[in-house]
């Protein structure tokens, strides 16, 4: 959309779209359309497609994170070192070069280390989190610490727990790294040792193999099938369930020590009202961005015009406008005047030119309209992003009354199939009830002054909902 670096007017409507598009969909699938793009386009050869991937699991391990300057994200990847994919059947790394990668088998051969290794110089005290430190006292050997007074004797205890806490989190990321098969390798028992050592290796004996001691040359714990390799690689057909259950249950493959191959996400989880249509069913077509392509493109055409409507009663967006919301989209169509008669067609129909007139109501009355607007609100322990299609608000003085959310849904269905209509209806529901509790916490309203209608606008029918 902008062929002409000079066009300083071109250059500020690409730049809010692209800030549209970072704030309501995320990084991830952002930077995944534009590889897509790229990669339709014949751009880039193998290594290039390699190293793009890698820059898409950025974009997504920065979401959780995400500030509202774009420069942050640049100055993120440039600050993350991503190893370089290369051809070699078996790499060596360290742990935590192996952040952010995955493979087929995973051996980890130095667990024997000591949890906790040389004491440091002095320990350290805060009374929060975030606080300066308000207490420094010199490390003293074990013998000494129960001298001191007990919040000093706290302080060398909280060390030894972050200690602890550090090399788990290490062992954890290793664990991960394994898609089919982990293999842990520790020593043997040596003769005289009594208790478990306090290593990664003597927590697995405890928790693998009871305590019990270590013959060199043996396997005291094993899950899975050794021979993994040679098994159908097709996974199983599943029922219903979430992505956590499909990633543990896609091969079987051997496991010293059954571990998920999902990562773990920093900060809030981050979810999208239209990530939850269809409830706990996932359609992977729509997520693969699989299927029908030119009605996808279809569809946004058509949210992108019905964005140009403030009031019906107004007046209509004529061709130009409507080519230029085509352009600024990024679709482009043979077929552009055909499109534009049927979305014409659609705002004659009564059921939905009365759904985007101005509301009747009395003269004390006010509305506000928002249109296409991004949100990303908290809901419990998640963050919630999105995009309304449209929002009418109602206002009372100064403070909203109640409020309506009306939902663009371009579906290929006829008026008459009610059957199909319905099916529909319930497909979104969970989409919209999440767009009602967005309206209704940033107009400051109970759920129940949230109104909300599904405009099915091929079909001509509304549901309110």
């Amino acid at each position: 959309g902008l062929p002409r670096h000079d066009d300083a007017a071109a250059a500020r409507r690409v730049a809010a779209g692209l800030r549209r598009a970072l704030l309501g969909d995320g990084y991830g699938p952002t930077v995944w359309h534009w590889v897509k793009r790229l990669a339709d386009a014949g751009a880039c050869d193998d290594r290039d497609l390699d190293r793009l991937g890698q820059l898409v699991e950025l974009a997504h391990r920065y979401d959780p994170n995400a500030t509202l300057r774009p420069s942050d994200f640049v100055a993120f990847v440039n600050a993350t070192p991503i190893e370089d994919p290369v051809p070699a059947n078996v790499r060596v790394m360290t742990v935590h070069k192996a952040k952010g990668l995955q493979f087929d088998v995973v051996v980890l051969p130095d667990l024997d280390g000591r949890l906790i290794e040389q004491p440091p110089t002095f320990v350290t005290g805060r009374p929060a989190a975030t606080a300066h430190i308000d207490r420094v006292c010199p490390y003293v050997k074990q013998s000494l610490q129960k001298l001191l007074p007990p919040d000093i004797q706290r302080l060398f205890v909280e060390r030894k727990a972050q200690a602890v806490r550090g090399e788990l989190c290490v062992l954890y990321v290793a664990l991960t790294r394994a898609i089919h098969a982990m293999h842990l390798i520790v020593a043997p028992s040596p003769e005289t040792e009594a208790p478990s050592p306090a290593t990664i290796a003597g927590i697995l004996r405890e928790s693998l193999a009871a305590g019990a001691r270590l013959e060199p040359n043996t396997v005291p714990f094993q899950h899975g099938d050794a021979a993994w390799h040679a098994l159908d690689a097709r996974p199983p057909a599943l029922p219903d369930a979430t992505v956590e259950h499909l990633a543990l249950a896609t091969y079987p493959g051997r496991l010293h020590l059954a571990a998920s191959t999902s990562h773990a996400v920093r900060g809030l989880a981050r979810e999208n009202p239209s990530g939850l249509e269809g409830g706990p069913r996932v359609d992977l077509r729509k997520r693969l961005q699989l299927g029908n392509v030119p009605a996808r493109e279809r569809g946004s055409l058509i949210h992108a015009w019905f964005e140009l409507i403030e009031w019906l009663d107004d007046g209509e967006p004529d061709d130009a406008a409507l080519r230029d919301a085509a352009r600024r989209s990024g679709v482009r169509r043979d077929n552009m005047d055909e499109l534009m008669d049927e979305f014409r067609a659609m705002l004659r129909q009564p059921s939905i030119r009365n759904s985007l007139v101005r509301p009747t109501g009395s003269s004390t009355r006010c509305f506000e309209l928002w249109r296409e607007r991004p949100f990303v609100i908290r809901l419990g322990d998640s963050l919630l992003n999105g995009k309304f299609d449209r929002v009418v608000v109602t206002l009372d003085g100064s403070r909203a009354s109640c409020a309506e959310v009306v939902d663009f849904k371009t579906d290929a269905v006829a008026a008459a199939d009610a059957g199909r209509l319905e099916t529909l209806v319930e497909h979104y529901r969970p989409q919209v009830e999440a767009y009602r509790a967005a309206a209704g916490k940033l107009a400051g309203l109970e759920a129940s002054r949230v109104s909300a209608r599904l405009l099915f606008v091929t079909a001509a029918v509304v549901r309110k909902m």
